[in-house]
């Protein structure tokens, strides 16, 4: 595949990964872990949930670094664009207040999300900070991607409720199918 068409795909990916988290997010349900995490670092300290998650990917990169997973150029405009284009998704996306939209934000942000990832890892080009720490945990215990991912999200879960984020059902739906629907849409997106 060209170069070109590669960072079309890749940026794509972030930009899904960002729409995904903000769609979750406006749909008053909860947000994944990390997304409830980053929101209760950004109330207390003033910084947008965009700035807060590219800090929380460079401290989950350099963690990643020293699992032995590699950050490549990916990884650091992963950092920079995922943010990025979640700051200026939101000025877009109004808070949802009845049920049905509600959910219907959720489950598109999931999709989206989950799909974004996929579609990025799938390009082989090296993987964002969230899916470095899953990938490090993956090839240090030899146990599934979709097992790394949830075992990360359950223990960021854990720390985002102690801390007081916004957490709902929506939350703990993320937190057990993000990691089989990434891997399904992997497998999809490799069928193609």
């Amino acid at each position: 595949m060209k170069i070109w068409k590669q960072t079309i795909i890749i940026f794509a990916g972030f930009f899904c990964i960002a729409l995904g988290l903000a769609l979750m997010m406006r749909s008053g349900l909860g947000m994944g872990p990390w997304g409830a995490l980053e929101i209760a670092i950004a109330a207390h300290t003033g910084l947008s949930v965009g700035q807060v998650v590219q800090i929380t990917s460079l401290t989950l990169t350099l963690f990643a670094w020293l699992s032995n997973v590699t950050p490549t150029l990916t990884t650091f405009l992963h950092m920079i664009f995922v943010g990025l284009f979640m700051d200026k998704i939101l000025l877009f996306i109004p808070e949802a207040v009845d049920f049905f939209p509600s959910a219907l934000f959720f489950l598109l942000g999931l999709f989206c999300f989950t799909f974004g990832s996929a579609q990025y890892l799938c390009i082989n080009k090296g993987a964002g900070p969230r899916d470095g720490i899953m990938i490090g945990l993956a090839q240090k215990t030899h146990i599934s991607i979709r097992k790394a991912r949830m075992s990360v999200e359950i223990v960021v879960l854990l720390i985002a409720a102690a801390l007081r984020g916004p957490i709902g059902i929506g939350t703990i739906i993320f937190a057990v199918l993000v990691g089989p629907l990434i891997q399904f849409f992997m497998r999809l997106i490799k069928l193609l």
